[in-house]
């Protein structure tokens, strides 16, 4: 998945007369992916993931803007973002001594990106954790 911004550049590298090839070799990605972009499907490059993510969408936010600043505290605090798996997936840890704590967890995760959250138990915590395509796209 390409962000809007690369789209946007290589579109804007093809219409002031580069070649497919240079725009390519430019931001660096395939040319068949530059050409798809350029040549092929040009309505791709302007809307791209926006049909289905609100990161790529400037007009639309979090439904729920607090149950993301929430998350994006428990993610920046005990969290991880594992992007390298087919799907990625996000895991929170929080300590078995605050029940609370770990609902509150699975239930913003819920908010902010609708699926299904898995409670893991480790030793002395419980590592929550959901899988979602847009897990990236939703944290830094």
């Amino acid at each position: 998945m390409h962000s809007p911004e690369i789209r946007a550049r290589a579109r804007r590298l093809y219409l002031s007369g580069a070649s497919v090839a240079d725009v390519a070799r430019s931001v660096g990605l395939s040319y068949r992916t530059v050409w798809d972009w350029c040549r092929g499907r040009p309505e791709h490059a302007v809307q791209g993931t926006a049909l289905r993510c609100f990161r790529c969408r400037p007009d639309h936010n979090p439904t729920d803007p607090k149950s993301y600043a929430y998350l994006l505290g428990l993610y920046l605090g005990d969290g991880h973002l594992v992007t390298t798996a087919r799907v990625p997936v996000l895991r929170v840890s929080c300590d078995n001594s605050w029940p609370g704590l770990i609902d509150a967890c699975e239930q913003a995760m819920k908010a902010v990106l609708a699926g299904s959250v898995q409670r893991v138990q480790k030793q002395g915590c419980v590592g929550v954790q959901s899988y979602g395509t847009h897990w990236p796209c939703r944290l830094p």
